[in-house]
């Protein structure tokens, strides 16, 4: 369980005091992770003197800028990695999009997901369908045949070509259905390249704010070693400390917001 810990609007400090501030407390973009039976009301859980093997406290703060453009630049490159894989016929990757969709959609993270990756094979739906019309020569002339066909069907019943409307109403199902499944399996690319981003994104994220707490002003010992360390850690530990990220994330874009830099 993730508790977010309030800090007061203003308050003054002497000397005295400030050295025993808490980190969350010097850091505008930084909260607490407790994690563990107990750990939320644990008494040294923000002080880094806990000894309670059950208990997992963390101070987290967000990635400075400098940081935050190399981590986006690891997710993009992770990213183009996993979705030129994908449209690699001959790769084992591209035989796992189900499962891999599965696995997306089994944490949560599928209406993310599927929103930024529709919206980015929208951005390519011309070039989506040149590619359908240029890889077919059924399709070859099909604005015309779409003319004909709306031409013919205007015409009284029998007056119309029967059997060529037939064949242009094949057609245009045949295109329908083939745009379709490129569409589809664009979509199913895409969703797992942004699935890619977010996860390298994320890593990084995690591995670089994630602190030991202590009471010194600002806490420089991370909480892991590497971000592989990460694939060792407990899945409420990981959900906690993503969520806590993506939540001060959210909390600086309702500051920008507020403040009339949206």
């Amino acid at each position: 369980m993730v508790e977010m810990v309030e800090q007061p609007a203003s308050a003054e400090f002497d000397g005295q005091a400030e050295a025993t501030r808490s980190t969350a407390g010097l850091f505008q973009w930084s909260d607490y992770v407790h994690v563990g039976r107990g750990a939320e009301d644990c008494e040294h859980g923000q002080d880094g003197l806990c000894k309670d093997p059950e208990h997992f406290h963390a101070w987290v703060c967000l990635p400075n800028t400098f940081q935050i453009r190399d981590i986006t630049d690891k997710a993009r490159a992770s990213k183009a990695r996993k979705v030129r894989s994908l449209r690699d016929t001959d790769s084992d990757a591209h035989e796992v999009i189900e499962g891999d969709l599965y696995e997306l959609r089994s944490d949560h993270w599928d209406e993310l997901v599927a929103a930024i990756a529709r919206a980015q094979v929208e951005k390519r739906l011309v070039e989506i369908v040149h590619g359908v019309v240029e890889g077919d020569e059924r399709f070859e002339h099909h604005d015309q045949d779409r003319e004909e066909l709306q031409r013919l069907l205007a015409l009284p019943e029998d007056e119309q070509d029967k059997t060529e409307v037939e064949r242009l109403q094949a057609d245009m199902l045949a295109y329908s259905e083939a745009m379709q499944t490129v569409i589809d399996r664009e979509n199913e690319a895409e969703e797992i390249g942004v699935e890619a981003y977010l996860h390298t994104y994320y890593t990084w994220c995690i591995y670089v704010g994630t602190r030991e707490p202590h009471t010194e002003q600002f806490s420089s010992r991370r909480k892991f070693a590497e971000p592989a360390a990460l694939h060792d850690a407990a899945p409420e530990i990981v959900v906690a400390l993503r969520e806590k990220i993506r939540d001060l994330e959210q909390r600086t874009i309702a500051r920008s917001n507020a403040a009339g830099n949206s």
